[in-house]
């Protein structure tokens, strides 16, 4: 036995010492050997393949202490033609390295490092729709399908079977560095005349590996989009692999550097599932950053805003989920300078469909005038342009609504406060209604001037024919603090609901505001006018004319009440239609213009003194001949220099009413005496007939007078039918 034992000991040492000494002759081949003689079989096996390569640097392996394959410059081309000019992609070197050592004792297929130099992709797309690797593409697409170019179909799998040996394990992948350098792409799409460029980007990968251990990528690159000048751009993110199909970015961060003061930086985390369907939920957060700065990097001409500070800060952060075919936005707050901005909703995305929005934004308050140019300071050297003047010509440039028409849906808009041309809308509840063709806004409620408002306006766009109307009411207005606000009168003081129609259409900005016309009614109960008390100032008069005095202590204002008014507004100005009101008691109705921009305004008016002098104890009645008439007076002036002598008798209108009144009396009191003189002559003509009669009746007798009057009126009548034939 001893000597049995100590032979197969031998055997087995012997069989040992070979197997090394061939694994040492495999190595020392390996290692003194030009593994070029592989680089014309590699280039034919692709190109067998539809794939045309050229190995232009050497090829080199290693063993020992680690595996691996190092490689020159590679190219990639889509004809065997191998055209320089054609090249789709090439790299300047290739170098793998592998961990045998795992391999054997661990079964794990570990690989320590990939390093890849300089790796450059040229991919463009023609006019055409195809692109430069299409054969790459279709070679790949090939090795998928039979022999009758139907898609492979698998057998169905066997449910795999467990394994008694529990010390078996899968072969696990891992590769611990992928190190990308220097790679270039440059795409190029001539169907959308598009062009971007990655240059000196430089990607790195740690932990590797498909057993849902998490990764680490850390990208840098330079980003031309053109026309825009280059931004630097970096991501990272540790990348963890949850199941099949699914994947989560987690601690990621994205920043993009144009210029010192154009930077953005983004937090978050993202999950996506791409089986069965694709889902996916972010949590992002946009760190501040500068709005103005970025639109003049995209070379972005902003005008001139009244605010400097406008459009200099920006930041937000949002939970956005993707479900199937809709968008949804959880939670969104931003911050626009001193604007917040709460929304949320969905965004439906429906293929060959126009995206449908159903979103509700919250703002505490907007400043848009912050937004506006500045307003322009009188400049006592520049000349007062003449009065006839022409005006400066509009921009007649066509609307370009599109934007309007590739989407659709409701927007629920509710604010605070919104400040537009100084002017404050408060409590906002309004629906933005996006349709193709139509945009509606409508005003559920607001409050402006202290009063309620709500209304429609709609716009019907379609090319250069663009129709807008509205449709608003506003109640319990305050007319003096609109009016101040307005800047254009502060003595008027009352609230007042009116009713406003308004239309216009054209297909630029200019024509639609240029033909903009309203239809205004308004209403009052009651207003109060503090330049002066009409009462005292008729009083003050009739105490001047008797030369008396009154001790009456006057209220500072003249009331008016009962007040309705119908108005048109064109860009010409305003036109008082009909204006019925009682100013302290005098029953007033008036029609005029007001100039806007002037603040000119002619107001021919008539009062009936009726109830004033009824109501009048303080100073002498007007007779009741002066009660019982209408007095036409014109108030015509300027808004900023109104006073007591604004309004004055219409003595042209006063004139033609008192020639009026003549010429009807004139006319009464002919007709009256025409009327006496036919009455006289009836009577004359009467008593000459009796007198006729009677001394015919004496000269021939009583039958022989009536026989001869007879043939009088005959001949008589017949003569006067002879003059009306020859007239």
């Amino acid at each position: 036995m001893p000597y049995i034992a100590g032979r197969l000991l031998k055997i087995t040492l012997a069989i040992i010492a070979f197997v090394l000494l061939c694994a040492l002759a495999l190595a020392l081949f390996l290692l003194s050997s030009n593994a070029n003689f592989l680089k014309p079989k590699l280039e034919k096996a692709l190109a067998e393949q539809g794939v045309f390569t050229e190995i232009l640097g050497d090829l080199n392996w290693s063993v020992y202490p680690v595996a691996g394959v190092k490689s020159g410059e590679i190219q990639l081309f889509p004809s065997a033609a191998r055209v320089d000019t054609e090249k789709l992609a090439s790299i300047d070197s290739f170098n793998l390295q592998l961990d045998l050592l795992a391999l054997i004792r661990e079964r794990e297929l570990r690989i320590n490092a990939v390093f890849v130099q300089h790796p450059k992709v040229d991919f463009h797309i023609g006019e055409n729709g195809e692109s430069n690797w299409q054969p790459v593409l279709d070679a790949f697409a090939r090795d998928t399908d039979t022999e009758d170019g139907e898609p492979a179909k698998r057998a169905p799998a066997e449910p795999e079977k467990a394994s008694d040996n529990s010390n078996a394990s899968d072969t696990q992948i891992a590769i611990e560095r992928i190190k990308i350098s220097g790679f270039e792409l440059s795409y190029t799409n001539a169907v959308n005349n598009s062009n971007i460029k990655l240059r000196q980007t430089d990607v790195r990968l740690d932990a590797v590996n498909l057993n849902g251990q998490p990764m680490q990528i850390a990208l840098n690159s330079e980003l031309t989009f053109a026309p825009y000048p280059p931004i630097r751009i970096g991501f990272e993110s540790t990348i963890t692999q949850t199941g099949a199909g699914a994947i989560t970015f987690a601690s990621t961060r994205l920043s993009a550097v144009a210029t010192e003061e154009a930077d953005a930086r983004i937090n978050g985390n993202i999950a996506v599932v791409t089986s069965p369907a694709l889902n996916a939920e972010a949590t992002i957060q946009l760190d501040e950053l500068n709005p103005a700065a970025w639109l003049k990097w995209m070379e972005v001409a902003l005008p001139e805003m009244s605010n400097s500070s406008a459009l200099t800060k920006f930041a937000a952060n949002a939970n956005i989920q993707y479900r199937g075919d809709q968008l949804e936005v959880a939670v969104l707050s931003a911050t626009l300078d001193k604007t917040k901005l709460d929304a949320k909703g969905t965004v439906s995305l429906q293929p060959e469909l126009p995206p449908k929005l159903q979103l509700t934004l919250a703002v505490d308050q907007l400043n848009l005038d912050h937004y506006l140019p500045p307003v322009p300071q009188p400049d006592e050297s520049t000349p007062t342009p003449p009065v006839n003047a022409a005006p400066e010509s509009a921009d007649n440039s066509p609307l370009n609504l599109d934007a309007l028409n590739s989407i659709s849906g409701v927007i629920n808009l509710r604010a605070q406060k919104v400040t537009f041309l100084e002017q404050n809308l408060t409590n906002l509840d309004s629906d933005l209604t996006l349709k193709p063709g139509v945009t509606t806004v409508t005003v559920k409620k607001g409050s402006l001037y202290e009063g309620t408002l709500s209304g429609t306006a709609k716009l019907k766009h379609a090319n250069t024919n663009n129709q807008l109307t509205s449709e608003f009411s506003m109640s319990g207005l305050d007319v003096g603090l609109a009016l101040s606000s307005l800047g254009l009168y502060d003595q008027l003081k009352g609230t007042m609901n009116i009713q406003i129609n308004g239309e216009t259409q054209g297909g630029s900005a200019a024509a639609l505001t240029e033909g903009f016309s309203a239809h205004l009614t308004a209403q009052s109960e009651l207003m109060k006018f503090e330049a002066v008390n009409l009462e005292q100032v008729y009083c003050d008069a009739i105490s001047k004319l008797d030369n008396s005095r009154t001790d009456k202590t006057w209220e500072p204002y003249t009331s008016i009440s009962a007040l309705t008014a119908n108005i048109d507004y064109t860009s010409a100005g305003i036109t008082i239609n009909s204006l019925a009101t009682r100013v302290q008691g005098i029953q007033t109705d008036a029609m005029g213009t007001f100039n806007p921009t002037t603040k000119n305004f002619v107001i021919p008016a008539n009062l009936a003194f009726a109830d004033f002098t009824a109501a009048q104890k303080s100073c002498p009645l007007l007779n009741a001949k002066w009660r019982s008439q209408r007095i036409p007076v014109i108030c015509e002036g300027s808004l900023d220099t109104i006073g007591k002598d604004v309004c004055k008798l219409d003595f042209k209108r006063l004139s033609d009413k008192w020639e009026d009144k003549f010429k009807t009396e004139t006319k009464k009191a002919s007709d009256k005496v025409e009327e006496r003189y036919k009455e006289s002559r009836e009577d004359a003509k009467d008593k000459v007939d009796e007198r006729a009669k009677d001394l015919l009746e004496n000269l021939v007798g009583e039958e022989k007078s009536k026989e001869l009057g007879d043939k009088l009126e005959d001949g008589f009548k017949n003569l006067l039918k002879r003059k009306k034939s020859e007239k």
